[in-house]
């Protein structure tokens, strides 16, 4: 009560009078030392009264305070759940599992369209191995069709190896990305 009748008297201090001041931080004052020296409850509840009636007589009402009340409530609320939102967590809900891949930063590009393009290597590799940015070489060892893409070796959430026969000869893909769900299609598409 103390608290919130001194917050009241910090907004109306150019409003008051200077004998309403005083008489609001005399009770104000009187209820503090009563609180420190560790007053029965009796007398706490009478420096109350005391306080109350000060500001009842002295403060002016705020116009349409309940209104004031539950917009400024509101107003916080909002506050703190668009900061939330904007800062913290964003809940999206995503119908089908097209966007998975991407969503785990997970993207292709088929390099052979672009005959001109040359994997980095040595410090260039390095570096974009640091930036997410890795290659799937594989060249095959005969002619033939893609007959069967094994299922990834893997350790905990990582792909180990993945095998493909291509024209009945194994060929072994260490690290090969994951796309969520079995490659098979995009790496016949890669591959014919």
């Amino acid at each position: 009560m103390r608290k919130h009748v001194h917050r009241m008297v910090c907004a109306q201090r150019d409003l008051l009078s200077p004998q309403a001041l005083l008489a609001v931080a005399s009770s104000v004052k009187e209820l503090q030392k009563t609180i420190c020296a560790g007053a029965k409850k009796n007398e706490l509840l009478k420096r109350m009264e005391d306080l109350e009636t000060a500001a009842n007589k002295w403060l002016r009402p705020y116009p349409n305070a309940a209104w004031r009340e539950n917009v400024e409530v509101l107003l916080v609320a909002l506050a703190v759940a668009m900061g939330i939102r904007t800062f913290f967590l964003q809940p999206f809900k995503i119908p089908t599992g097209s966007m998975q891949p991407t969503l785990f930063g997970v993207t292709s590009e088929n390099l052979m369209e672009k005959p001109d393009f040359k994997i980095p290597t040595g410090f260039a590799r390095v570096r974009e191995w640091f930036q997410g940015i890795s290659y799937v070489d594989l060249k095959a060892k005969n002619d033939g069709t893609l007959d069967r893409v094994g299922a990834p070796l893997r350790l905990l959430i990582l792909n180990i190896k993945q095998t493909l026969w291509i024209g009945g000869v194994p060929h072994t893909i260490w690290f090969p990305p994951d796309y969520g769900a079995p490659p098979a299609a995009r790496w016949k598409c890669g591959l014919n």
